[in-house]
């Protein structure tokens, strides 16, 4: 299996865990705290989709080798948003959500208020997550990851079809 087949596999897995957290598990237990699973796995299902093009496109020689890092990945996938008419939304979605998952290793205070949860820096500047803003944000990686899957399925038909 091929490493870009592998990074497909964990998006969709990762995807599916989030989706789980979020459509069953948090409607019962109904704990903001939560929300950073499913954050966690919307962003880590975003970063394999993101690396499963990578590396597709690397295995056939379309793009130089890149960082593997999350810097590097963006960067190197830049491009690709104009390749495959992906919409810089996308980035920026991945993006913010490396910054709450930033946040949240490095604040020292969180609280939940009003079923959202609060995370405070040590200077107090905060940020909120509430259920809604995850709900937006998994529907905005859903698409993507479809998309992206499309794409890998559609190309690989065509390299298929040149050997």
């Amino acid at each position: 299996m091929e490493r870009y087949e592998l990074f497909r596999e964990s998006a969709n897995k990762h995807f599916l865990t989030a989706d789980r957290f979020l459509n069953f598990t948090f409607r019962i237990v109904n704990e903001p705290k939560m929300l950073l699973g499913v954050v966690e796995n919307i962003f880590l299902a975003l970063m394999s989709s993101v690396s499963s093009l990578l590396y597709f496109e690397r295995l056939f020689k379309f793009i130089p080798p890149f960082p593997d890092t999350f810097e590097g990945k963006l960067l190197a996938f830049k491009p690709l948003l104009i390749k495959y008419s992906l919409g810089e939304d996308n980035i920026k979605l991945i993006e913010k959500l490396h910054e709450i998952m930033v946040v949240h290793k490095k604040c020292p205070i969180e609280f939940v208020k009003d079923n959202a949860l609060i995370m405070c820096s040590s200077s107090y500047d905060c940020e909120k997550l509430t259920s809604e803003m995850v709900v937006i944000y998994f529907k905005k990686a859903k698409l993507f990851i479809e998309e992206s899957n499309t794409i890998l399925r559609k190309n690989e038909r065509n390299y298929r079809n040149i050997n």
